[in-house]
């Protein structure tokens, strides 16, 4: 069984700003990112190397970034989402391509 690493989110009712613990390499990416683009929003306080552990980072967020999306629901028929398969199989194969010509 893998291990498991925790992400977490947490703030008080009526404060401005939400800490956010991430271990996850996607989510913490994209705080990272957001941080280089809202430097006066998003405060980095430890990145995995400024605290010797492995993976998390610590960040202060703006708590109304906080929410719950579930993800869309897509109904489509047989036809669409066969064509749907062939685009997206297109699509990957151009970037194959790209990527091998850089």
């Amino acid at each position: 069984m893998p291990e498991e690493y925790e992400n977490a989110i947490e703030w008080l009712d009526g404060q401005k700003t939400a800490t956010i613990t991430l271990h996850s390499m996607k989510l913490r990416n994209r705080v990272l990112k957001l941080a280089e683009q809202n430097p006066g929003k998003v405060k980095i306080i430890a990145r995995p190397d400024d605290r010797g552990q492995s993976g998390y980072l610590l960040a202060h967020v703006p708590a109304s970034w906080i929410r719950i999306d579930p993800p869309r629901k897509v109904s489509m028929t047989d036809e669409q989402r066969a064509a749907a398969t062939e685009r997206m199989k297109a699509l990957r194969a151009s970037q194959i391509m790209a990527r091998d010509e850089t």
